[in-house]
């Protein structure tokens, strides 16, 4: 059996941030397209086009879908969704990000930056104190 070369590190690198670059680049396509078509929806419901054929959900899912997701990672749009949304208000917020939300309260993590902030200022005094002394 013939076996397979290994990888260098440099390869792997590669590969990873290549990933990472179109995973990024995949998510932001979608929020842009989600934040467009609750906008669309919520006119369109709110507006004189109610109700008419064309201007519902499915239909600005397709539009959305093909002008701005057409890449094959890209992932889809579904009407569900953006009805679900625009239900719930949720018209020009951005969505949430995925995961579980932080524990850390963010008045600690002001507080801890700051105070990390000084250290280095006052570590940079007592550094400059030391080099120049006789």
């Amino acid at each position: 059996m013939n076996r397979r070369k290994k990888r260098s590190s440099m390869e792997t690198y590669c590969d990873n941030f290549l990933q990472r670059l179109m995973k990024k680049f995949v998510n932001k396509n979608y929020k842009a397209a989600f934040k467009i078509a609750r906008k669309q929806l919520h006119q369109n419901q709110n507006g004189p086009n109610f109700g008419k054929k064309g201007y519902g959900a499915i239909a600005i899912c397709k539009q959305l879908n093909q002008e701005l997701l057409h890449h094959s990672l890209d992932k889809q749009l579904k009407p569900k969704t953006i009805q679900t949304a625009v239900d719930h208000g949720l018209v020009g917020i951005s969505p949430l990000k995925k995961g579980q939300p932080g524990k850390i309260p963010q008045q600690f993590t002001k507080a801890l930056t700051m105070h990390t902030a000084m250290l280095k200022v006052t570590a940079g005094d007592r550094r400059g104190q030391g080099i120049w002394k006789k």
